[in-house]
């Protein structure tokens, strides 16, 4: 068992014509998979990420990998805000029992440096319990 990392950046259009990002992201603890956690990409796309694009808006790969940090990291400008914290649930079940696992932390809001990469995300998810 292992700890899988999400998160995603939600790229905002506002009313001025500027753009703000939201980072949103939940750790699932105690996951089963086997092999290597990259091993599953395709299979994950598949049965997770290809049904919520369909009904929410394109996600756009972002995760940047650390060694030994298991983690999904998306960004997407389609998805509006009022659809940020539904989405991210969803996220939530399907990662949750994709992943044979119920200890799922909540969604939390993270900060621009603490999405610089996997590691940093991990470090910031790791102090919510499940």
């Amino acid at each position: 068992m292992a700890d899988v990392i999400f998160y995603m950046s939600f790229s905002l259009d506002e009313e001025d014509g500027d753009c703000v990002v939201k980072n949103l992201g939940f750790i699932v603890r105690d996951a089963i998979f086997e092999g290597d956690f990259d091993q599953h990409a395709e299979d994950l796309y598949d049965q997770v990420t290809e049904p919520l694009e369909s009904e929410y808006g394109v996600h756009d790969w972002s995760s940047r990998p650390v060694a030994g940090i298991n983690a999904i990291g998306y960004c997407t400008y389609e998805v509006g805000e009022l659809s940020i914290l539904e989405l991210m649930e969803k996220w939530r079940i399907a990662l949750g029992t994709y992943l044979h696992s119920t200890s799922i932390g909540p969604v939390v809001e993270l900060t621009a440096e603490q999405t610089d990469n996997d590691q940093s995300v991990y470090d910031a998810l790791n102090t919510y319990q499940a």
